[in-house]
């Protein structure tokens, strides 16, 4: 198996994060809790660099977890793909959804593409198992905390809700060696377009 980057996320993504924070009124706990190297990117007038390890989104994601359960550390998944992650996905999602079919399975194809615009040292394989549904595996070169494979969850539920459709996303399967996980997904039907 080839080896990956060290896992970095980008600033947009801790901004996805800071956003969803602000939505569930925690800013201040985390800001209480938070670590020395966390607190300085918790104050959103402050430029973070561009890339960051995975340490911080870490540290948010186990306090979201104390302070409000594993469906809160769901959400900051979700969260991430907000208007403005789609924004900087749009041609990807654009590309994949012309040649390839107005569907989650479409996106989920070219997932490693998208991942690679706002991360670094992620794989993401999509198997499709029929038209309604499949399995994405995540790979990372590094051992993964159980709650960033939660995380992972909301992002593929997100990515369904962004094509129009309803649909489950399983609870993430990490691997023994906690590098990786699998993530069942499906869709049944086109949500009603308002």
């Amino acid at each position: 198996m080839q080896s990956l980057d060290p896992l970095r996320y980008s600033r947009s993504i801790l901004k996805g994060y800071l956003s969803e924070l602000g939505r569930l009124g925690l800013v201040e706990e985390v800001q209480k809790r938070g670590s020395a190297e966390l607190l300085p990117l918790l104050d959103s007038s402050l430029s973070a660099p561009r890339w960051l390890s995975a340490a911080p989104f870490d540290e948010i994601m186990a306090l979201v977890a104390t302070l409000r359960g594993r469906d809160a550390v769901r959400g900051l998944g979700h969260s991430v793909m907000s208007d403005r992650m789609v924004t900087v996905l749009e041609p990807v999602m654009s590309l994949a959804l012309l040649m390839f079919g107005r569907d989650p399975g479409s996106l989920f194809s070219r997932a490693h593409q998208m991942a690679s615009v706002v991360s670094q040292g992620v794989e993401v394989i999509w198997a499709p198992s029929g038209h309604n549904g499949g399995t994405l595996r995540v790979r990372m070169e590094d051992r993964q905390p159980a709650l960033s494979w939660v995380a992972w969850e909301g992002v593929f539920a997100r990515a369904i809700e962004l094509v129009g459709y309803a649909g489950s996303v399983g609870t993430a399967k990490p691997a023994a060696d906690g590098r990786s996980g699998a993530i069942d997904v499906s869709w049944i039907s086109k949500v009603a377009e308002v």
